[in-house]
């Protein structure tokens, strides 16, 4: 349950940051009004002006992309936590009795009669006793190609 709560705050900082951008992206449209305000001024005054605005909203850009690239990673960071968890369901990664899953599995080879070679199905068993399953993974023969 602790992973839904990692998400979650990851989700927070991405909406704190998507802030950020907002405001930051408020000022350059303050700093591009100053700057059409500015062209109607002596041209000479106004050169500089518009020069310096324009090297703060440049600077604002660059924190808007910074600001975007942290909103990716902790993006990947949600992404890869959900796939995480949905391998964890999916292969019932339970502990039960301290012993894990992983160590209750067993691999058995079935082989079967193929027309040009030999073939293997690997077999995992899930605790026969309990479920009477087996789930086939990989079938793949002595070639090494993979069905």
């Amino acid at each position: 349950m602790h992973r839904w709560k990692k998400i979650h705050a990851l989700q927070e900082k991405i909406n704190t940051l998507q802030e950020k951008i907002n405001a930051l992206q408020e000022k350059i449209n303050a700093l591009q009004q100053k700057i059409h305000v500015s062209r109607e001024k002596d041209s000479c005054i106004a050169r500089k002006e518009i020069h310096a605005l324009q090297e703060k909203i440049h600077a604002l850009q660059e924190k808007i992309h910074a600001l975007q690239e942290k909103i990716h990673a902790l993006q990947e960071k949600i992404h890869a936590s959900r796939e995480r968890n949905s391998y964890i369901a999916r292969e019932g990664f339970m502990h039960s009795k301290g012993r894990s899953y992983a160590s209750q599995e067993k691999d058995l080879p079935i082989t079967r009669k193929s027309t040009s070679t030999t073939s293997f199905f690997f077999a995992k068993i899930n605790d026969i006793k309990r479920t009477g399953n087996i789930s086939l993974f990989y079938f793949f023969d002595i070639k090494g190609r993979v069905h």
